[in-house]
């Protein structure tokens, strides 16, 4: 609280606030953060839309990865899927005990392992 001046006689107390993000100690409002998303919701739901896509995605991609004589798809893949999903669902979740991840973070997931995987 800073004491100001206000007219000639008197003094008002002004709170300056901090900015949300300090500038000396990045790392422990990252922290924070992660921390606060972690508390942040607590269970997520697939979306019955995304686990059809899911399940053709996976047919797709399995047999486009036999015919290519590429390294085949496994159920590992598709879990490492379902769990980036969940993250990128909880990433934009406001503060409620239930997320339901939707097609669009499915799609998400998949062009961010995409990403991974040709690097």
């Amino acid at each position: 609280t800073i004491a100001m001046p206000c007219t000639m006689h008197t003094t008002c107390s002004v709170k300056v606030e901090q900015p949300s993000i300090s500038v000396q100690r990045p790392s422990l409002d990252l922290r924070a953060y992660i921390a606060s998303g972690r508390r942040r919701c607590t269970n997520v739901e697939y979306a019955p839309a995304l686990l059809r896509q899911a399940q053709e995605d996976f047919i797709q991609r399995r047999q486009s990865a036999r015919q290519q004589d590429k390294p085949g798809i496994t159920e590992t893949d598709f879990h490492r899927w379902l769990t980036i999903t969940k993250l990128q669902a909880q990433s934009r979740g406001k503060a409620t005990p239930l997320v339901v991840a939707d097609l669009e973070d499915w799609k998400d997931a998949l062009r961010l392992d995409d990403a991974m995987r040709s690097t």
